[in-house]
């Protein structure tokens, strides 16, 4: 994550598009943050741009200049809404009003990707 907030966004846009497919976000790979969201080995705003990044394409902290052109990131189909719902959560980290997250929320996050923990 830190690398992507130091490249230039052009290079970032770049890379995908040397790919030539997009970015899908699988539930196993949310699963896989929130345990270590749980186990303390991200700091939060890591988890938080992280969060953003797979939400918007880009992360407001990068190194963009000029319009934003934001990757094409999309979330594994058969969970669509509940991976939404989760980064949904995850972005928020750091807001005044429902900016943090207890040990119960984010087990109950797992279980709506049908994680028991």
């Amino acid at each position: 994550m830190n690398r992507i907030l130091t490249l230039p966004w052009s290079e970032v846009k770049g890379a995908q598009k040397d790919l030539g497919v997009s970015l899908i976000v699988e539930r196993s790979a949310v699963v896989a943050v929130l345990h270590d969201l749980l186990e303390g080995r991200f700091p939060l705003p890591q988890i938080q741009q992280w969060a953003s990044l797979v939400r918007w394409g880009y992360v407001a902290t990068a190194k963009i200049s000029g319009a934003v052109r934001p990757l094409d990131i999309e979330f594994e189909e058969a969970w669509e809404e509940e991976i939404s719902a989760v980064i949904e959560r995850l972005d928020e980290i750091g807001d005044r009003i429902d900016g943090s997250l207890d040990r119960a929320q984010i087990v109950s996050l797992l279980m709506l990707l049908n994680d028991k923990e």
